[in-house]
């Protein structure tokens, strides 16, 4: 399987809002995604296999700091490596852009991606009671230097 990982661009929205749908616990709106697209602060990243967006990751950068914001890949293409290629892409390009420490929030229950962030070196911190709704959960504070 041959992806490519890329900057996402605004004509890539229709098909990542299509994906929400079919994940009601993503959230994110439309506007949302847009508004990161055009922030000089963020970096928003794309997975493509054959022309067709299957994964996304997006962060933000504030001065030395970043703090990744959305992540997923589509269920069809978990565990091959997606998730695994977007996740170096990103934190290479936080490091190139001088962010000393990555973090996230995750939600208690969702074990596969604990597992991936510990993989990449992130510790849990904290535990946030009730952090998401939704269903309600406890969110995971997680934490990685660069």
């Amino acid at each position: 399987m041959r992806t490519i990982i890329r900057l996402m661009h605004k004509e890539d929205l229709s098909v990542i809002c299509s994906i929400q749908k079919e994940y009601p616990e993503l959230n994110w709106s439309r506007d949302s995604f847009y508004k990161e697209i055009e922030n000089k602060n963020s970096v928003s990243l794309v997975s493509e296999l054959k022309g067709q967006v299957i994964g996304y990751i997006i962060a933000k950068i504030v001065i030395d700091e970043a703090q990744i914001l959305n992540f997923f890949v589509h269920q069809k293409f978990r565990e091959m490596g997606v998730g695994h290629l977007l996740m170096t892409s990103l934190l290479q390009t936080l490091i190139d852009e001088g962010a000393l420490f990555v973090y996230l929030e995750t939600r208690k229950n969702n074990e596969s991606a604990i597992r991936i962030y510990e993989r990449f070196g992130f510790l849990g911190v904290a535990i946030r009671k009730d952090y998401y709704v939704n269903p309600t959960d406890d969110g995971i504070f997680m934490i990685k230097g660069l």
